[in-house]
């Protein structure tokens, strides 16, 4: 059963828009020519640079949509539940909709089987049980769910869904809104919950685990990672920092293999399997030296740095080129505290939010080198410096 999926992500503020850029890049890229992947803010908020960017590079959209502010207590649920509803009113019929928080990444091709796909177009929501269980304990009001009603308890950083839920997406967004929700200790996730066990116990099927690895349950077969930790607080916690390496180390094997398959007729050939088998010393004249290897996926293994990370090799003019690049611009690449001040005490740095800074370089090739009658690669930096660099291979 084919049926087109479409990943929405909603989102607010610099810090969660590069988050979600981040995010839309590895659903993009697992999804390959099939789906959209749309971001959603609210209108008249200014799109980052770092959006931009990515959007273009990765080709998803981003998309405003008419946000009513309420009150100033519980944005980030007001936020989410009127983007949930304008995704969900913007899926076409026969299609899916996965609604994914700013903080996920995309690990795999996502499978959804046909049974699933069946329950999900009648207007289910397909959700996985949270890590622990947050049913309100005391016993008043509306929220409270009697124990013989409560349904498992499920994390809202993942939702299957289809335009057949809209209902479903209409009455939390007016539940988010409504004065009793506000003035309590709630989020969309305990909306979400406490609508479907009181109004839709119908509506819920529970998801495996692989499609929200939050925590410990992320293991070798997560589709969707997820750097969980409260609604709002990505800039001031280090699941920042964490989710950025994710997704980084993710969309660089992706780069990596499209570099691969722009040179895929030298790929195999014994000059590739000599380069994939030895050991190399890597030599920038004047500056220093290391060990390299290369492997077999396109990227540099032992030696790799910030501006030696994917290797290919081409052809000009008829002579074979050995060509090491960097991660060409595909995230900022430096991450530094902000908002301390000079009379804090040092130690609460860690904590402090981080913001991170688009490099104004873009590396792309590092350096294109050719063999020279010595079996010696020479040639220069591209960038920087631009002084001369030797690959040499180790076992001659």
């Amino acid at each position: 059963m084919s049926v087109p999926l479409n990943i929405g992500i909603v989102c607010s503020g610099k810090e969660y828009q590069f988050a979600a850029g981040l995010a839309a890049a590895t659903y993009r890229v697992q999804l390959g020519a099939t789906g959209t992947v749309t971001i959603y803010s609210p209108a008249g908020e200014k799109t980052s640079e770092q959006l931009v960017h990515l959007s273009e590079k990765y080709a998803f959209q981003n998309r405003a949509f008419a946000f009513t502010e309420v009150s100033e207590r519980k944005y980030t649920s007001q936020l989410k539940c009127q983007g949930f509803h304008e995704a969900v009113q913007n899926v076409a019929d026969g299609e899916l909709l996965l609604l994914v928080d700013a903080d996920t990444y995309c690990r795999k091709p996502i499978r959804i089987s046909a049974a699933l796909c069946r329950q999900l177009l009648t207007g289910k929501l397909g959700m996985v049980r949270d890590v622990i269980e947050r049913h309100e304990k005391q016993q008043k009001g509306w929220w409270y769910v009697e124990p013989e009603r409560r349904l498992p308890y499920v994390n809202s950083g993942v939702i299957a869904t289809s335009r057949r839920a809209a209902r479903l997406f209409a009455r939390f967004r007016e539940m988010a809104m409504d004065p009793l929700f506000l003035s309590g200790p709630f989020n969309d996730q305990t909306i979400i919950n406490v609508a479907l066990a009181k109004e839709f116990p119908q509506a819920l099927v529970l998801l495996d685990r692989c499609f929200n690895g939050m925590r410990t349950f992320l293991n070798d077969e997560t589709v969707i990672g997820h750097c969980a930790g409260g609604a709002g607080k990505l800039a001031h916690s280090k699941r920042q920092r964490s989710h950025l390496e994710c997704c980084a180390e993710l969309l660089c094997e992706y780069e990596a293999r499209t570099v691969r398959n722009r040179g895929e007729q030298l790929i195999g050939t014994p000059l590739a399997d000599w380069l994939t088998r030895g050991t190399f010393e890597y030599h920038r004249v004047g500056i220093g030296s290391r060990r390299m290897t290369f492997l077999q996926n396109g990227m540099v293994g032992l030696g790799a740095g910030g501006a030696e990370v994917f290797w290919h090799l081409t052809e000009e003019g008829g002579a074979l080129v050995l060509q090491i690049s960097s991660r060409k611009g595909l995230i900022p690449n430096t991450v530094e505290n902000r908002h301390l001040p000079k009379s804090e005490n040092r130690r609460k740095s860690r904590n402090a939010p981080i913001r991170i800074v688009q490099s104004s370089t873009e590396f792309g090739i590092t350096c294109a080198l050719r063999k020279d009658v010595a079996n010696v690669w020479r040639g220069q930096w591209a960038i920087f410096e631009k002084g001369p660099v030797e690959l040499a291979d180790l076992s001659i």
